[in-house]
This record gives structure tokens, sequence and C-alpha cells, in this order.
């Protein structure tokens, strides 16, 4: 078990949602101040405000911002009215109406709680770039997007998700990234500025990504240029984090060259993700921690909100087991803090008194304030997730080179010749944990004869089955299969290991089975 270890989380706040949650006009800038106060004492350490996509969340002086859309009556020769539309609405109101920055005063409210305010950008976002190429209106497109068709990286392509971005070997296309970094930062003096390079990481062309490692590496020169000039205009170094795909060869075969930024300092921390599909449980953090350490660089491990098996599985929420889970494993193998993505809030949710809960209960959603506030007093801290039940599962990594196939492991056929061998990534295991392994199983009928579990070689008694698996509450749903669970017991002699090493066998012919998904629950407490 790892010594010394205390871990914190990240937040990030998506580039529009903030602002639509202001649009119903009743906002003070004192709420505004008051929901960046709401996260003293939590485990909070950083708070990432998205401020650009294609377009700005602040008024701009020369790029498509929110509160310009305000006032369109025309775009692509068409008639608009935007008005309605809540970001554009909320902005308004903002900056306009309370003539107040929203951004501005974050920057001055997280320091007094001790957080650290980031501003992050969207590198190459696809949100909105259909409509934009079919000219239809659109309160997240910009001018630039509108009218540069030709910067597009795919053209032979139908319009996708994947086709659809900028190709960043087009300098044009660098140097609008560049002025916006350089813009934001000139007006607010940030603590860091975050790169998120999956919102996308689809940057160059198809067969342009190797190519393309030196263009981005160029690039990340350059934004250093810009941090290193606010750095002396404003008195402190201004750091620079990455959001990148989820294992080192995956960001490589995008065009995305961590190891080369880490090791020339163009990067400050490293937040391998998930895009969006599902959480990647397994992300390699021992190798990127090995990747990083030598060149002091953070590392944080990025957690998305949904949660899937495999492409084909239920879509589920996290729960406060699952979110625990996760982090217990990251910390456990080098991870610095935990970062939570699409995990924002509005200026109306406030943490008051009767919803500050210390339990955690799978019953307190996530997504509702009092389950989001048990998760942001607990799964930053290493030491409390030791005391704290979770649930293991396996996933996938939901983004890969258009060249490979995803590493889904499920369905895996469980049969009677060999065995069938799956990896739970589980981390560190708490002295006197019971552990328990729960195996999907689509046969309605009971075996006679159960099949052979093996973790990490050492044999497991079967000790029944567990049907209760749905667990939904407000907009949280955990239910991530319809099959039965077959229920092991993992002996201790089988915990002290990063990984549980799963070998199933069935017993005859007649008992073979497809297992859609595996669950570790580590129980460290009734």
């Amino acid at each position: 078990m790892r010594t010394n270890v205390s871990g914190a989380s990240r937040l990030n706040s998506d580039i529009s949602q903030f602002v639509a949650s202001c649009a119903d006009e009743t906002c003070t800038p004192e709420d505004i101040i008051n929901f960046a106060k709401q996260f003293e004492g939590t485990h909070v350490t950083d708070y990432f405000i998205n401020v650009a996509g294609w377009v700005t969340n602040y008024p701009s002086d020369k790029y498509t911002d929110f509160v310009e859309k305000y006032y369109m009556t025309e775009e692509n020769g068409q008639t608009v009215d935007y008005t309605g539309t809540s970001s554009v609405k909320g902005a308004h109101y903002i900056f306009d109406t309370l003539a107040a920055d929203y951004i501005g005063l974050w920057h001055e409210a997280f320091p007094q709680v001790g957080i650290n305010p980031w501003i992050s950008f969207r590198m190459n976002d696809i949100h909105v770039t259909d409509d934009a190429y079919n000219k239809n209106p659109n309160a997240e497109a910009s001018e630039f997007l509108y009218n540069h068709p030709e910067y597009r990286r795919a053209k032979h392509h139908p319009l996708s998700t994947t086709s659809t971005n900028f190709d960043y070997s087009i300098p044009e296309v660098r140097e609008y990234f560049l002025g916006i970094v350089n813009e934001a930062l000139d007006r607010y003096g940030s603590y860091g500025i975050e790169l998120d390079f999956m919102r996308e990481a689809w940057l160059f062309y198809p067969g342009g990504e190797y190519n393309g490692l030196e263009i981005l590496t160029e690039f990340m020169r350059q934004v250093n240029d810009i941090t290193d000039f606010y750095s002396v205009k404003y008195g402190h170094d201004i750091k620079v984090a990455v959001r990148v795909p989820s294992d080192v060869q995956t960001a490589y075969d995008f065009g995305i060259d961590v190891v080369t930024w880490a090791a020339e300092g163009l990067v400050d921390m490293v937040i391998p993700t998930s895009r969006w599909d599902t959480t990647d449980m397994d992300i390699p953090v021992k190798v990127w921690d090995s990747i990083l350490t030598p060149f002091d660089v953070e590392l944080a491990a990025g957690i998305e909100t949904r949660l899937r098996t495999w492409q084909g599985s239920n879509i589920a929420a996290h729960s406060t087991e699952t979110l625990a889970a996760y982090a217990a494993n990251a910390f456990s193998q080098g991870a610095d803090k935990i970062y939570f993505y699409n995990y924002f809030l509005g200026v109306n949710d406030v943490f008051t008194e009767d919803i500050k809960y210390s339990t955690d209960s799978t019953y307190y959603n996530p997504m509702l304030l009092t389950g989001y506030w048990n998760v942001i007093t607990s799964v930053g801290s290493y030491e409390k997730l030791m005391t704290m039940n979770r649930r293991h599962l396996i996933s996938y990594n939901d983004m890969n080179a258009a060249w490979k196939n995803r590493n889904q492991y499920f369905p895996a056929e469980v049969k009677e010749t060999g065995f069938t061998t799956l990896r739970v990534a589980v981390g560190d295991v708490p002295e006197g944990a019971k552990l328990t392994l729960k195996i999907a199983c689509d046969a309605d009928a009971a075996f006679s004869t159960p099949p052979t579990v093996y973790v990490n070689s050492v044999l497991c008694e079967y000790i029944g089955k567990d049907s209760s698996r749905s667990i939904s509450f407000g907009n949280g749903n955990w239910k991530l299969t319809d099959d039965m669970m077959l229920c092991y017991d993992i002996p201790v002699e089988a915990h002290d290991e990063f990984y549980m090493h799963v070998e199933m066998q069935a017993a005859s012919a007649d008992a073979t089975f497809s297992c859609d998904d595996i669950e570790v629950y580590v129980k460290a407490h009734n």
C-alpha cells in the first residue's frame, strides 16, 4: 500500500452551462462570488473555467462571443434571434445588465478559499460544426467556423464527429487558437491555462498525425511564449495543463506528443481521460506516472460522468462507490489529483448546511447536490478512500486512432475449454476489507455446478447469486447489466495487487455463458 498519499480533486466548468444557469436573470454578483466560495473546505484545489470553444464566454475584441450573439439579428444571411438561448441570455445578463464579469469575480473569489482558478480552452470543439458547415445559425458557432470550411480536416468524408474538426497543420487554424489564448490571458492573468485536446483530439487530416507531432509541439512552444509573457506582466508563473487521451500511445497516434512536451518543460500538468462515452476505469496511471515523474509534471486522472462496460451496455451514471473505486485505483498507482469533467453546477446550486452529508452511501447520487457534496469532500483524499466501500468495474477506452479497434472486453464467452481471463483495476485494498467478485451471467437457470474462478491464481469460493443490481435515484442509474450476478469470495491472499486477475471456466458444455459485466466490490465497512 502506498504511503504519504494525500491527493486532491479538480473541477471543470463547462463553456456554456454556468452562464446558462444565470438566464433566469435573478442572480447577483454576490451570488456569483458565493458560488465560488462555497467550495471552501472541500477537496477541490483547482477550478477550471472554460472560456472558449468557437465563441468566447467573455466579451471579446476579436472573436465571436456570447454577448455579441445576443444582439445579432442576422447571421449567414439569415434572420436570427438568440435572445432566448439560455447561454446567450445568461451572458448578456451577467456582462451587460449586471455589468459584472463572472470569470473575473471567480479569479478573485476562488483564491480567497485556497482554490486555484484556471482558464480552459476547447481546442477543436465539434458540438456545432455540422450546423456551421451547413450554414445553419447556431448560438455557439463563430464567424471563423462559418467562413472557413476549407480548414476542415477530412473534406473527403461525409460530415461527422471526426471529420468536421479543423486541421492543425494549417497555420491559420493554429493562429486562431493562439490568438484566443493570448486575449483571454491578457484579460484574466490566470493561475494557469488548460488546453482541452479532448474537445477534440482529431487535430490533423487523416494520415497527417505523425507529421503533426512536431507541428503541435511547436504550437505548444508558442503557447509557452504567451504564458511566459503574461507571467512577467502579472508577476506570477502561469501554468499549462493539457487534457489528452487516456493512454500515451493513443495520444501519440493523434499527434499529441506528451512525452516531448514534458521533457521540454512545456506542460505542468497532464490530464489523461476518456472522451465522453464512458469513464475508462483502467487508465494506465502507473505508466503515466513513470513517464512524468522525472519531469516534475503533475498527473491528474480524468473522470467522466458516464460509465459503460462496453458500447452495447446500459448507459449508467456514476455512484459514489464507482467514483471512489476510480479514485482509489488512480491514487494507488501514482496520480496526484483526480479531475472531474462534466460535473458542473449552476449559480443556483448552493451547498446549504442540510445537504452536507458525510456518508458514502450509494444512494447519494453525485448528480444531485447531496451526493455532489459527498464526492468533493471524500474522493479527493486517499486516506478517506481507504475507509470507503468501492465498486470496481471493467470499462473501455472510448477513443482510439481510426486504424485501431477499441479495447472492449465484453461480451466475454465463458466455456468449459480453458479459462476466460479478464482484469479489474482495484488499487490498494485496506487491511480487513472484504472483497467480492461479481460476474454477470446470461443463463437464467441455476448451475448445478458453478463456474470455477481464480483471482490472482487463488481459487475463489462461490457464495451465491445477486440479482439486485438497479439503483435509480433522481437522474442517476447504476444498472450496468440486466443479468444475474454470480458472486465469489476473494480470499485475503489475493488482495495484495493493484489488479484482480480473474480467470473463469464453465463446469461443463451445458454450463457455458456470456458475461457482459464484472465487478470487484471492496467492502471497507458495514
